[in-house]
């Protein structure tokens, strides 16, 4: 919240002004058809001023960006919040901010995002990598997240027409 607040306090745009008035005015009121005001501002800092409109971001600077603002953990759980909501745009920007290493949870969200998105080839290809992580030792195959992921993998592998591999995926999820 500080440092939102800070940002929208230290514009000079009127815009920005005006939108962080009405910030203020949602915060007051903690609820917005069940999505907490913090994930409310945290949207409205995504899409207001130059880094809405591209003026000289790209989609990796945007992502830059929230990494300099945010820990590792945060991003993640903020990520979770906005995905729980059906945010999957939003949500996918915090998990790609997030992924600094090899991390099967965030491979598998960015996928799961992509896949509600209909873009099931890019889908595809983050399942695919979460599905190696996930086939390291460390990982217990009892895992609920390990069989969620394996589900999707296997729906973004028929939605792909790889059907083979869709039944391969639904039969390790029902091991």
């Amino acid at each position: 919240d500080r440092v939102i607040e800070d940002y929208l306090h230290h514009s000079d745009d009127g815009k920005v002004k005006k939108a962080r008035e009405k910030l203020l005015d949602l915060r007051s009121r903690w609820l917005l058809s069940g999505i907490k005001v913090h994930l409310v501002v945290l949207w409205a800092l995504l899409n207001q001023g130059d880094f809405r409109e591209n003026k000289g971001s790209t989609s990796e600077e945007k992502i830059q960006f929230l990494r300099e603002k945010f820990k590792v953990q945060q991003l993640e759980k903020i990520g979770d919040q906005f995905f729980d909501q059906g945010f999957y745009f939003v949500a996918n920007q915090f998990y790609r901010a997030a992924l600094v290493d090899d991390n099967p949870y965030l491979h598998n969200q960015i996928g799961r995002c992509y896949y509600f998105f209909g873009e099931y080839d890019q889908a595809f290809n983050s399942l695919r990598e979460a599905n190696l992580l996930f086939s390291k030792p460390e990982f217990d195959p009892c895992d609920e997240r390990l069989v969620t992921h394996l589900i999707y993998y296997g729906d973004v592998c028929a939605k792909l027409r790889l059907y083979d591999e869709a039944i391969a995926q639904y039969k390790r999820a029902l091991e």
